[in-house]
Order: C-alpha cells, then structure tokens, then sequence
C-alpha cells in the first residue's frame, strides 16, 4: 500500500534525527523567551512601558494644507509631548482652510490640559528637522472633548508665483528709474548727468573745508577759541570775580558783608519795614477810610468835578474848532515874522542918526 510506504518513509526519516537535538531546540526557545520577558518586565519597571497600557483618545484638526508631516510624527501641548499623528487624509470639505484632516492620537490623561479655544500650528525644531503639530493652549476653562476638534492656525502658503510677479513689478520701477535717469530730459536725468548739481556740491564742500581750515588757523578769531585761552580767560574772570565777591560777603566787607554779619543794618531794615507797615495800618484806620458818610461827600465831590470837565469839554471853548484855528494861524503869522527877521534883520532894523 503508498500509505504504508509513506508511514515507513517517515517514521525511518525520524529516526534519522538525533535524540538529543530536539532537547537543544526546546532549551534555546525558553532561554530566549526569559530574556525577552526579562527585558520586556524591566523595559516596565523602568516607566518606559507606561504609554503601552495608558488609554489614548483621538482628536482632530482641519488645515488647508498638510505638507511635512507624516503618520507618526509627536504632537506636542506647549513643547511637551502628548501623543502622535495617527492618520492624515482629506477632509472633502470645500472650505480651502479645511482641506486636510489630521487625526491626533493623544494620551487620555492630557486631554482635560488642553483648552477647547487652543490653537493648533505645524512647527520644527530647526530647518532640517522633522516638523511635528504643536498645540498651544488656551485659556478657556472648558477642555476639549474626546473626538473634538482643535482650531488650527492660519497659515499663508508660498506660492512661487507670487514672488515672481512681485519681483516683476519691482524690476518695472527698477527699469522706469534707470529710464528717467539716462534721459537727460527728466529731473531725474538732469540730477545725474548735468554737471550743475556736482559742481554747487564740490563748492558746498570746498566752502566746508576752508572753514574747518579756517578753525584751525591760530591767526583767526575762531582759531583764538580753540588754540589760545583767551576764552577761557574770559568765561574764568567772571567766575573769580563772583568768588572774590562771596568771600568778601563772607569776611563781612562791603554793605553786603556788612549786613551779613552785623544784625545792625537788618535789624534797622527790619525797623523801617515795621513802621511802614504801621503806617498803612493807620491809614487804613483813618476816618476817610471808615466813615461811611465822609466817603459818599468825597464820591460825590470827585463825581460833580467829572462833571465840570464834562460840561467843559462840551463847552464852545474846547469844542469849537475857530478858536483853535485862529490861535494856530497866528502862530505860524508869528513864526514866519521871526524866520524873515532872522533872514533879514535890515528890513525890520532902521537906525536915523538925528
């Protein structure tokens, strides 16, 4: 029978492998598994193992553009690390800001640390690193809910052709002003290529020079101030002479020393001021000032002399002009007659001899 044949073949086939291997084999399978369930326990007590077992939540953000990152990458609260992206796809919205959808896989016992108005943004820890999602968080007391979603932050993108057509339009005014400048025709031009504006600023210069060189020549006056010290002499004397003029005070020379240090002369001007004083007092106690009816009498004496002014600036005398002009006319009859007699004196002079 095959059958028997292939039971025979086999069993002849085991008894070809040695008794002792199949001990080896299982010896080096539980040896490695110890080493692996030791290292597996200390990778535990360690801490390292913590996240394996730790609940997870998941939580979502819209961009309009996802770029640099990948499934995997940490997701940051503030700089500290709370989990990693779990899936990134599109979102089939229509909205250009929420093109791209990122699923967050967060450890649960971060979630009530992260306000439900936090912002989402893409960062890296320098140019060439791998960029990660940084959460920072906000300041509602509310946290995000399992599942929720996170706000994202803004972001331009780079487009290249916007650079190009701005750096389109500063090469046209680029090329307007090397226009203006080499047409002679223009202000621009003119300010270039005439040689009016170098000239008035070589003589503007040449002018600055000679005054500086001006400054330095001892013979001038202004080279006096600066090489000589006779300003400084003359801002000196006064100074000296106000310190002579305080230390004679000081001695008690002089009408000023003297009043400094002899009380005499203030004690006399204190004198003088009190009596002064006392005398305005008296005035003001005096009948004209305190007597009521005194007071109206010289009121009304004061009030019927502004009337008699009055009634004579009113008068003909002072009103009418014919006196006036009479009085003027004579003067110059008068004045005229002195000037010819002093022009010719014979005329007015005549000596008979009897």
């Amino acid at each position: 029978m095959p059958e028997q044949e292939i039971t025979a073949t086999d069993a002849s086939g085991l008894e070809d492998i040695p008794p002792g291997s199949h001990l080896g084999l299982r010896s080096g399978v539980i040896i490695g598994a110890a080493i692996f369930l030791t290292l597996f326990l200390s990778y535990l007590l360690t801490g390292g193992g913590s996240q394996i077992f730790e609940p997870k939540v998941v939580i979502r953000t819209f961009m309009a553009d996802a770029s640099g990152l990948a499934k995997g990458a940490p997701v940051r609260l503030n700089g500290v690390a709370v989990g990693k992206i779990r899936s990134l796809g599109l979102s089939g919205s229509r909205d250009p800001k929420r093109v791209a959808v990122i699923e967050m896989q967060v450890q649960s016992r971060f979630l009530p640390k992260i306000p439900s108005d936090s912002i989402v943004a893409v960062s890296a820890d320098n140019l060439l690193g791998d960029q990660y999602i940084d959460i920072q968080a906000g300041r509602s007391t509310t946290p995000v809910e399992a599942g929720g979603e996170v706000a994202s932050l803004v972001q331009s993108l780079f487009d290249g052709s916007d650079i190009v057509l701005s750096m389109e339009a500063v090469l046209k005014r680029v090329d307007y002003l090397l226009t203006q400048i080499e047409d002679g025709d223009t202000r621009l031009g003119r300010f270039f290529r005439d040689e009016t504006f170098y000239e008035s600023l070589r003589q503007q210069i040449t002018g600055i020079q000679n005054a500086i060189m001006h400054l330095h020549a001892p013979a001038t006056p202004a080279g006096k101030m600066f090489f000589t010290d006779e300003l400084y002499r003359r801002l000196r004397d006064p100074v000296v002479a106000l310190d002579k003029t305080l230390a004679a005070m000081q001695r008690g020379e002089g009408p000023a020393g003297q009043m400094i240090a002899n009380s005499s002369q203030y004690d006399a001007t204190r004198k003088n001021l009190r009596e002064i004083r006392d005398t305005l007092d008296a005035w003001s106690k005096a009948p004209l000032l305190q007597d009521e009816a005194l007071y109206a009498n010289s009121l009304a004496l004061v009030n019927a002399w502004g009337q008699a002014i009055d009634a004579a600036n009113r008068g003909p005398l002072v009103s009418n002009t014919q006196l006036y002009d009479s009085l003027n006319g004579t003067a110059k009859s008068l004045r005229s007659l002195l000037g010819d007699f002093r022009k010719n004196p014979r005329k007015y002079l005549r000596v008979k001899v009897f």
